[in-house]
């Protein structure tokens, strides 16, 4: 009698668990073989003895030799690479100059960034031969197979200098990627010998660039509707639906653009459809649908999602091929055991977490939930099926597909929320609703773009159908904005088991932003740049549960500090919005004010003396500038502030200059006592004077500013001279953003370098 487990048989399904486990033990405990096998005997030992006797010893060694090979797979790639040797030989804040010789191993992105295998350095024992690197290209890209030599600098890949930031170096790790080389100049580099043999990358980038010019006919006046259906059909890329992409995230519906098991069914139906009418039987199909199949997943980038579906879609055409009954574990087993063989790293990307765990939860789940809405719709259970009317069937037949669509979207929704949780940081439970409508619509969408794309040799044909499948994904794009703005649709969340910060002062080189949060209220004092905005302050928020603002402020016209404002405007919504009052030339600021203006959302000024926030706990002061003060440049006309709570005071001064801190000295010495001072740098001169650092006093300085900004070798010099004096300074350039939290003891910690300050 068999195990309850393995009815019906599902053997490759815990041959990939085991795997997973393997490369678990080997990426965190950094084991080599010999211990696996050391493992894998005693647990031998324990399958001979065990009490279990349906499970038979084979299926046991099946489970450890998966273990022991992707294990050891995963310590000799990964643990062993030589790229990560190379990289921990340099040092992180200090670029090598360096000659590399080797050959492109993939066709480079829209930002001619590539990999290289390195044949030869100079200076040699810098970069070992066969080190893979991360090559940001100048001038004319090479091909993929190129050999190419070039002059550039060499570091480690930065880490993330911000929370919600993308980690880069965290991300390329996990390709086996520990360094990148830059070329400074489009004359720092040449191809020596031109590839001549066939990639198959480069056949697969052209194969997708010539299904994207085909769902192009006809509608080359539309391009955003083209980039939609582009999306969906090979799978979103980065650069694409900028704008859209949020209204999918915040619908719980970005999984349209995942290259998956609905592309891959549509494509399937599709051609068994067409080999059907051609007169083919299932097996020649069959035979033929593979190498469409495994054309698209090529095409489409080989991702996890497009993996697991291409994979899962060959056992079942297999197992129909020997006439033997398809098992969805088993072929899910299958998927994930060849994806963990090829790159053990697989296991820890997002995509491949919540590709094969919604599908293992909807393969268990789906059938149960959807029997028992059903059965709510069937008569009593007494009442023979003969003696059913025919009301009573129809609803019944109608029940069936209605059942198991909202199964398959609440199961779905259910399974995905720890992903969006910790990755997007959000709950949506509008999602539940909106799939019902959305996989639909994108499943006809699918089939008009795989049609457009197969009728190309026709004519008329493609572009007909590409006018029809626009007009489609546009009333999908209408539906899903809409469903984005319902209320309460979906609501930040912070991050499990992670206490938010009180205050941010984030890393966003010559521009910056800060965060308060307070008990009751959260204002956010400039917001940086539109694209520090939207790839970095947005998720960082939303990684605080932050999805609202009580108000933002505009402390002066520089782009590198208000760029964002719209951005952040759609993000959080501020109840307030204040602005200096001071007049400036600065054209982004007027471009802000006017959409303001346009879009019917008052700003408010303020000047000295306001208090903007103020109750028995928290107070956020203005202190500068006075209402009609002439002033030469904007960072001397920006806002300053102080932020007052029973745990801490906060002084920001934006980047302010001399002027401003004479004023300040002058009209509000008593105001300027604080434990914590952030300042900027002025775009003209020196500034921090002994007179203004005595008045202040802070116990911590954060300075802004950028290692590439030469204005910042003064900010090195300023904060030697304060250190000497016992002062803590910290320079932003050296340790990225700066949390503060408040309580019995404040604490404040920098992001980059981890370095902690603690004060009762």
């Amino acid at each position: 009698m068999e195990h309850p487990l393995f009815r019906p048989p599902a053997p490759l399904f815990f041959a990939a668990l085991s795997a997973a486990l393997g490369v678990i033990l080997a990426d965190s405990l950094q084991w080599p073989l010999a211990p696996l096998l050391g493992i894998s005997t005693a647990a031998i030992v324990f399958a001979w003895l065990s009490p279990i006797r349906g499970i038979k010893l084979g299926r046991y060694l099946l489970l450890l030799v998966a273990l022991d090979a992707a294990g050891a797979l995963h310590y000799q790639r990964h643990i062993l690479s030589p790229s990560r040797a190379a990289a921990q030989a340099l040092a992180p804040d200090v670029p090598r100059t360096v000659t590399l010789t080797g050959r492109v191993l993939e066709v480079p992105d829209d930002s001619q960034r590539f990999r290289l295998s390195v044949h030869t350095a100079e200076p040699q024992p810098l970069v070992p031969q066969n080190t893979q690197l991360l090559v940001r290209w100048k001038g004319t890209s090479p091909q993929c197979g190129d050999v190419v030599r070039f002059r550039a600098l060499l570091r480690p890949i930065p880490a993330a200098r911000n929370p919600g930031q993308f980690d880069a170096a965290e991300y390329f790790c996990r390709q086996d990627l520990w360094a990148e080389a830059d070329l400074l100049r489009a004359t720092d580099g040449s191809i020596l010998l031109p590839n001549t043999r066939w990639q198959i990358q480069t056949w697969a980038a052209h194969l997708s660039a010539a299904i994207s010019e085909q769902l192009r006919r006809g509608i080359e006046m539309r391009p955003q509707t083209h980039a939609l259906i582009s999306s969906m059909v090979l799978g979103v890329h980065a650069g694409s639906l900028l704008e859209a992409r949020p209204w999918f995230r915040d619908t719980g519906t970005l999984h349209l653009f995942a290259v998956s098991g609905l592309n891959m069914t549509m494509l399937a139906a599709f051609l068994a459809t067409t080999l059907r009418l051609a007169g083919l039987g299932a097996r020649p199909g069959s035979l033929m649908a593979l190498p469409v199949l495994m054309a698209y997943g090529i095409a489409t980038g080989m991702g996890a999602s497009c993996v697991r579906a291409m994979v899962m879609c060959v056992l079942i055409l297999g197992a129909d091929w020997i006439q033997r009954p398809a098992v969805v574990l088993n072929s899910l087993g299958g998927a994930g055991l060849l994806l963990l063989f090829w790159d053990g790293n697989n296991l820890f990307e997002g995509g491949f977490q919540l590709s094969f765990g919604i599908v293992l939860t909807l393969a268990l789940c789906v059938r149960p939930l959807a029997n028992r809405l059903q059965r709510i719709l069937e008569p009593d259970a007494l009442l023979p099926k003969r003696l059913w009317n025919s009301w009573q069937k129809n609803v019944i037949s109608l029940g069936r597909p209605v059942a198991e669509a909202c199964s398959v979207s609440l199961i779905a929704w259910i399974s995905g929320m720890p992903w969006s949780i910790w990755l997007f940081h959000q709950i949506t439970p509008i999602g539940i609703l909106v799939n019902l409508v959305a996989v639909p619509v994108a499943f006809v969408n699918l089939a008009l773009g795989f049609l457009a794309v197969f009728c190309a040799p026709f004519g008329p044909a493609t572009p007909a159908l590409n006018r029809a499948n626009a007009w489609v994904a546009e009333r999908l794009l209408d539906f899903v904005r809409g469903a984005s703005e319902i209320p309460k649709g979906h609501w930040a969340v912070g991050t499990p088991f992670k206490t938010p910060p009180s205050l941010v002062v984030f890393d966003f080189g010559r521009g910056g932003a800060v965060l308060l949060r307070g008990k009751y209220k959260r204002w956010l004092l400039d917001c940086g740049s539109e694209t520090d905005t939207r790839n970095t302050l947005v998720p960082a928020a939303h990684s605080y549960g932050i999805q609202t603002l009580d108000g933002l402020l505009l402390s002066h016209g520089n782009a590198a500090h208000i760029g964002g404002a719209i951005t952040a405007q759609e993000a959080f919504n501020p109840k307030r919005i204040i602005n200096s009052p001071l007049e400036d030339s600065s054209l982004s600021r007027r471009h802000i004010l006017e959409w303001f203006a346009a879009n019917h959302i008052p700003v408010h000024t303020t000047s000295a003396g306001d208090y903007l926030e103020a109750s028995d706990t928290e107070s956020l002061e203005v202190l500068y500038p006075p209402t009609g003060l002439a002033a030469g440049v904007a960072d001397d006309k920006g806002i300053v502030l102080r932020w007052t709570t029973p745990s801490w005071t906060i002084l920001f001064t934006a980047d302010a200059g001399l002027p401003t801190e004479r004023w300040l000295l002058a009209n509000s010495r008593e105001r300027l006592h604080a434990d914590v001072w952030v300042r900027g740098t002025h775009s003209r001169e020196i500034t921090g004077t002994d007179d203004f650092v005595r008045a202040v006093g802070a116990r911590l300085i954060v300075v802004e500013g950028s290692r590439t900004d030469p204005r910042c070798e003064a900010n090195r010099l300023w904060a030697v001279r304060q250190r000497q004096s016992g002062a803590i300074v910290w320079l932003q350039e050296a340790c990225g953003a700066v949390e503060g939290w408040e309580g019995p003891e404040r604490r404040f910690r920098t992001f980059l370098t981890g370095e902690e300050l603690r004060w009762p």
